[in-house]
């Protein structure tokens, strides 16, 4: 019989796992990707993330970039994790696009005739509209301008 003397005895303490946590598990929900235009140089994106837990438990989800971040042009990609407080946890990640790939769309007279008052032709006013899905205040600049003097004949 061997002894041995008490100073030579270690404890080990173990962390008792709760045995139902490993059993719940975290629906994290993220967008697949998300689009958005760009003002100058960006876009504030808003998006949702949801999560919920098989047990009921309190899910935590933080995502960064946040919800309601300015996203840079071009594709950022956010990373969101889901955690409880009895320790399970789930992860997802989709990309921010930023970008506008559609040009404006012009609306103008398809032909414009004006009656001529002198040799050196007329003064012809016309409307030009853009519309852009990005950008709401799109520049026109027409060359010559509205209201120009156009010569005898026809102008394109």
């Amino acid at each position: 019989m061997r002894i041995i003397p008490a100073s030579l005895l270690c404890s080990v303490l173990l962390p008792l796992l709760n045995p139902g946590a490993a059993q719940c598990v975290i629906d994290l929900h993220c967008p697949d990707s998300l689009r958005a235009c760009p003002d100058v140089d960006g876009a504030t994106v808003v998006f949702e993330v949801t999560a919920s837990d098989s047990c009921g438990s309190e899910v935590t989800v933080v995502c960064e970039p946040p919800s309601g971040s300015w996203f840079p042009l071009g594709t950022t990609y956010v990373h969101c994790i889901a955690t409880t407080d009895q320790g399970n946890r789930a992860e997802c990640r989709f990309p921010v696009q930023v970008v506008d790939d559609q040009p404006p769309v012009l609306r103008y007279p398809e032909r414009t005739i004006v009656p001529c008052v002198g040799p050196e032709g007329s003064p012809v006013s016309f409307s030009v509209i853009a519309e852009d899905d990005c950008d709401p205040d799109v520049e026109i600049e027409c060359d010559p301008p509205s209201g120009s003097l156009f010569p005898v004949g026809t102008t394109t």
